[in-house]
Order: structure tokens, then sequence, then C-alpha cells
């Protein structure tokens, strides 16, 4: 059987094959084999396809959907999942602290004739506070 996850096996599936179910095998190679062709052209081009070359993951971070998936989310919302370098990247931003910059916000705001450049600066300045805190609690 072919390792299709539901989203890709729903979007693939001939509608011929769709009572069938993820679980069938036919319904699933022929969802996997639409999807190969649909991404990659052929299946030469698939990494993992290729003998000479290391398995290599899709795993590019994104959000859990809430419920259960290929993971259990109880949080009732999308749960942001990092890749390691992602994880690193926003460890290091927080170990650096408030000091250590997240960046500026550089704009200039008018609300009528009241510039308030001021008062923006103060809610990103607040937002990354809340997110340098969020990251050290983790």
């Amino acid at each position: 059987m072919a390792q299709t996850i539901p989203p890709t096996w729903s979007a693939y599936v001939p509608a011929s094959l769709r009572s069938r179910g993820i679980l069938n095998p036919v319904a699933n190679v022929a969802a996997a084999i639409r999807y190969i062709v649909a991404r990659y052209g052929n299946i030469t081009k698939v990494q993992q396809a290729n003998a000479n070359r290391p398995p290599a993951g899709y795993d590019s971070g994104g959000y859990l959907q809430p419920g259960l998936n290929l993971a259990y989310n109880g949080t009732g919302r999308p749960e942001p999942v990092f890749t390691t370098g992602q994880a690193n990247a926003l460890m290091s931003l927080a170990a650096r602290g408030s000091s250590g910059g997240l960046g500026d916000l550089a704009v200039t705001v008018y609300v009528g004739d009241q510039q308030i450049t001021d008062i923006a600066r103060a809610e990103v300045r607040t937002a990354q506070g809340e997110l340098i805190q969020v990251l050290n609690a983790s």
C-alpha cells in the first residue's frame, strides 16, 4: 500500500474509487500515483525513488490541525509544529531576550493629523516580549 495521508488521498483518488476508502490498496495506490504525476511529473523525479540517494523527509513545519491526525491535537485549535532548524532559530531569539533585538518597526502612522508611531512601536514591543516569554517557558 502507498503512504498517502487523508488530505492527499482525498484530493487525488479517482472518483470511481473514492467509495472504497483510503485503506483500500487499489484506491490508495491510484491516489498516490496521481499525486506523484501531479507533483513530480513521474516517479523518477521522486527523491526516494532514486536508490543512489539517501531518503529525505518532507517535514518542513506547519500546523497540526485539531483532532486525530497522524498525531492527536487536543487543543481545539491548530498547533504550530516546527522543524529542528525553525525551533533552534526561535530558541536562539528567545535566548537573546528582549534586548537581543527581534527588530523594530520603522513606520510613520497618522490618524487624521496625529502621528501614532510610538503607539505602534509599543504594541510591537509588547507582542515581541510576549513571544519571548512563551518561547522561554517552553
